[in-house]
């Protein structure tokens, strides 16, 4: 046997099954639309639930002038100040 009929014979013995999740049509969409819902629900629950410690006070006033709280050390972000955030930004970004 030739050294090439040896080396493709390795590769073919080696080789998996080609993957499924692979971009098709210039698209790759590693999460479910689903999913995508509950990341974005549990993100936004998240920071108007248990919030952030140690904001820089700039951020801590800003956020407490549009309706934001403080929950001990722990501030909170209003709801509506989310939405208008997400609703004002960018629709798409590139990577």
């Amino acid at each position: 046997m030739g050294r090439r009929s040896r080396r493709n014979a390795s590769v073919e013995k080696t080789a998996g099954p080609a993957p499924t999740d692979v971009a098709r049509g210039g698209t790759w969409s590693p999460v479910p639309p689903a999913e995508i819902e509950a990341i974005a629900s549990a993100a936004l629950r998240i920071l108007r639930e248990i919030g952030i410690s140690e904001a820089p006070p700039i951020v801590r006033d800003a956020i407490l002038a549009t309706g934001g709280r403080m929950d001990g050390e722990r501030l909170l972000y209003p709801l509506e100040l989310l939405h208008a955030t997400i609703a004002d930004g960018p629709r798409s970004v590139l990577l």
